[in-house]
């Protein structure tokens, strides 16, 4: 069960970024606070798999699917840095827009 800590930080997004496109009007408030919250919910995700990692070590977890066609987590030091690197560049993107974009 711990194996799929890293998945919750894509689950996480997709929440956000379906509640902000069904967001009533053009930029609200909430769902720019929600997505900046979800944002940095993912880099503490990112951080806590790395806890995990180090207190457990790498691990895979069960795989859902048939023979070939399976899906499972793996949980070692290279999804991490690369969960933490998408994370962190996925908040500054957010958090810094450009000259065009329309802040508030």
């Amino acid at each position: 069960m711990i194996t799929s800590l890293p998945l919750i930080a894509p689950l996480i997004l997709a929440g956000a970024s379906f509640y902000c496109f069904t967001a009533s009007s053009l930029r609200p408030r909430l769902a720019v606070r929600i997505a900046e919250l979800t944002a940095l919910a993912s880099i503490v995700v990112a951080i806590l798999s790395g806890i995990v990692l180090a207190l457990n070590g790498p691990v895979t977890g069960l795989a859902i699917g048939y023979d070939y066609f399976a899906f499972s987590s793996r949980l070692d030091l290279v999804s991490v840095l690369m969960l933490l690197l998408v994370s962190f560049i996925g908040w500054i993107v957010r958090t810094h827009p450009g000259k065009d974009a329309l802040l508030f």
